[in-house]
């Protein structure tokens, strides 16, 4: 079980939030390293992050809502704003050593294609910003790669479904698609092992309960790794009380963990190789300021007579394509 503070009360905004908001207008060093006030610079890219997460759980739950297949119309839009997530979820996690960034001494800027995170470490601030991407990437790592192998090569993002047999009832899925070993076109290996000798995909449903979770896991280290650079740097942050509030933050917060109580009753049938890990599930104790997320193991589905279907898209020249997920099970 693991706590993730918030900071007001009736508000599911993270407390890294007000924290960053104390920062006066021309304090610190970020005008000097040319970027936005801290606060922005997390109001935007958890904005961002939030909507794109919003629209994606929108979209996944009135298909599972309804009967019959997904159509290729559905598929497409869903691909749409899966693309729009994961570059939305890593343009957040980057977005954090712009904010650290703020909080240095003035140095020499970095240079305009250095990595951030290269240059903290050169300038002495590896202790203070290592942590954050420890304990973040073994949460992030899968996402990053897909979109970034998306990014760098004619890899897709497909779809996939698993339809019940009375058509009343489907768990929809997607996949990196590549090309393997031998040629053939399916799910690229490194993101998507086999289990039970079979391809794999992942459940939107799986992986909208993880990425929740992750969107403030984030929050929380980064608030962390700020917490550290001010002590090195003998600077406080007291919060005032009432702290300022965003509206558009506080509405994106509480679009999600509304949508995400529906997925926690409704949508938390899962892939076969997704049960094993537990899936987080979220509560929230307003009054105390936090929320907490447990792992949840939920019970199997067998998909014992359901139809396995594949959703792609043809490129016209390709003829060999990987097995169908689970087909000898099912």
């Amino acid at each position: 079980m693991e706590n993730i503070k918030i900071q007001s009360v009736f508000s599911l905004i993270p407390a890294v939030y007000y924290k960053l908001s104390v920062v006066k207008e021309g304090e610190l060093s970020y005008r000097y390293y040319e970027v936005r006030h801290p606060g922005a610079i997390f109001s935007m890219h958890l904005q961002d992050v939030f909507g794109a997460f919003n629209a994606l759980n929108f979209a996944v739950g009135n298909i599972q809502a309804t009967g019959g297949e997904c159509s290729g119309k559905d598929a497409e839009n869903l691909q749409t704003l899966t693309l729009s997530f994961l570059f939305s979820l890593n343009n957040y996690f980057e977005s954090g050593y712009e904010i650290f960034l703020c909080f240095c001494d003035q140095h020499t800027k970095p240079q305009k294609n250095e990595k951030l995170y290269e240059w903290l470490v050169k300038n002495g601030y590896k202790d203070e910003i290592v942590t954050y991407f420890s304990n973040i990437n073994p949460l992030l790592k899968d996402y990053r790669i897909f979109f970034n192998t998306l990014k760098h090569s004619s890899n897709h993002i497909m779809n996939f479904q698993f339809l019940k047999p009375d058509g009343k009832r489907k768990v929809m899925g997607f996949y990196l698609e590549g090309v393997n070993d031998k040629g053939a076109i399916g799910p690229v290996i490194e993101l998507h092992p086999m289990h039970d000798d079979m391809f794999t995909f992942w459940s939107y449903n799986f992986h909208l309960f993880k990425t929740y979770y992750l969107i403030y896991k984030i929050a929380s280290e980064i608030g962390e790794a700020v917490d550290r650079i001010c002590k090195k740097q003998n600077l406080s942050l007291a919060v005032p009380c009432p702290a300022l509030v965003n509206t558009g933050v506080e509405k994106v917060t509480s679009d999600a963990f509304s949508a995400m109580q529906r997925f926690y009753r409704t949508f938390n049938t899962f892939y076969p190789q997704e049960y094993n890990e537990g899936a987080w599930v979220c509560s929230a104790d307003l009054q105390n300021g936090q929320l907490t997320f447990i792992k949840k193991i939920f019970p199997n589905e067998s998909y014992s007579g359901w139809s396995a279907i594949l959703m792609p898209k043809g490129d016209g020249f390709s003829r060999s394509w990987s097995l169908l997920y689970y087909n000898k099970k099912i």
